[in-house]
């Protein structure tokens, strides 16, 4: 029966992370060049270059599919259970790249930078609402386990007045 209250908020946890997949969550002035943090990587935009950063996006992947294919698994409770786990594990480790990438580019140090002849960093900016959608998927999450459980404590009450 897919027609549950957790099949809602999983369906809102994965609709949540789509923007961090084409929205950059920072952008910061390097000298005289623009860079605009995805979670694809980093775009420079004034050369149009690209860095990959593979393993972020292939977390945010897995955080956003996970929950989708968590629907299907119904008659599983136990393993609906588990990949909510899961799901919640991912989306913190979505925001702790966040963290990370706002603690390096927001504490660079400048002596450090100049010695080495790169570019100044400044004007960081960190765009809040997309880096709070992690945090949405992880309650949403949070709130499917919990229907789940409750469906998985209805049954285990059912069984028993049997």
């Amino acid at each position: 029966m897919i027609q549950r209250k957790q099949t809602i908020w999983l369906l809102l946890s994965a609709a949540v992370l789509i923007p961090l997949w084409f929205i950059p969550f920072a952008s910061f002035l390097a000298g005289e060049e623009e860079a605009l943090i995805f979670m694809k990587g980093l775009l420079l935009t004034n050369s149009g270059t690209m860095t990959p950063a593979t393993m972020r996006f292939v977390i945010l992947i897995f955080a956003t599919l996970v929950p989708i294919l968590t629907i299907f698994f119904y008659k599983h409770r136990k393993a609906q259970l588990e990949f909510c786990l899961s799901n919640i594990i991912l989306s913190a480790v979505l925001v702790g790249m966040i963290v990370v990438d706002w603690y390096t580019f927001s504490n660079i140090d400048v002596a450090k930078i100049a010695e080495a002849g790169l570019p100044e960093v400044h004007e960081f900016k960190l765009n809040l609402f997309i880096c709070i959608t992690p945090l949405l998927s992880m309650g949403m999450n949070y709130l499917a386990y919990r229907r789940i459980m409750y469906d998985e404590l209805l049954i285990k009450s059912i069984d028993r007045i049997r």
